[in-house]
């Protein structure tokens, strides 16, 4: 569970997205963007890359809620590995960082 969490999180915000991406056929706007002076091809990869960009602010919302709220909760310490010293804080947000990424 602990590998699949991190793979879950932008699969589970993405959905809503995806779905409000997709529903122009509904909402009647779909016509209007046939017309318009642009290729499909362009108007499918405009669509795809605001979702990309949706999706990528809403997880990083999500991973810094949850940041926030940790250091609410139990306080900023210094990160420690057993057996080494303590990173700075430079080097544990890269760390965190690299891990989220």
């Amino acid at each position: 569970m602990e590998f699949i969490e991190p793979l879950l999180l932008p699969i589970m915000v993405a959905l809503p997205d995806a779905a409000i991406a997709s529903s122009d056929r509904e909402w009647g706007t779909l016509r209007h963007l046939y017309v318009a002076p642009i290729s499909r091809a362009r108007l499918l990869a405009t669509k795809l890359g605001a979702l990309a960009v949706v999706t990528a602010i809403a997880t990083l919302f999500v991973l810094t809620a949850g940041l926030l709220a940790g250091v609410a909760i139990y306080g900023w310490h210094p990160f420690h590995i057993v057996g080494a010293p303590n990173l700075t804080d430079g080097e544990t947000a890269t760390r965190v960082l690299s891990a989220t990424g």
